[in-house]
């Protein structure tokens, strides 16, 4: 939720740099959507991520996968941002728990950052 409201003020401080008022409306609008398409990316490596890992605790729930093999790849991939955990029912409980959060939270991310470039880029060609 902490994360969720960081990314929020940050949004609005960028679409503030940005210059959205009534009467750029639309232009704002075609900057949010173009932000959106070139962060889309980063929401697809997140939901391709979450998916591999709960397949993976699947098939090690049926004995077809090493349990340690799972954890260490979900440390791997989320752990920096999910928390580092040390079994696979800690997996499992997190990927449930989280998981879609995860996906969310990496795309409002990757959507903060590009504004925050461009807001950077407008002003700069603003000032010069």
């Amino acid at each position: 939720m902490k994360y969720t409201l960081l990314l929020f003020l940050i949004y609005i401080s960028c679409t503030i740099c940005l210059g959205q008022t009534n009467a750029k409306s639309d232009e704002s609008n075609k900057m949010l959507q173009q932000i959106k398409r070139e962060a889309k990316p980063v929401y697809i490596k997140a939901s391709s991520d979450i998916m591999e890992l709960r397949n993976a605790v699947t098939l090690a729930k049926k004995g077809l996968v090493p349990k340690k093999d799972v954890v260490k790849r979900f440390n791997d991939l989320v752990g920096g941002t999910m928390g580092y955990l040390t079994s696979l029912v800690a997996v499992d409980k997190r990927l449930i728990q989280s998981g879609d959060a995860y996906v969310t939270f990496m795309y409002d991310t990757e959507i903060a950052r590009i504004a925050r470039l461009k807001a950077a880029e407008l002003k700069y060609r603003s000032e010069n």
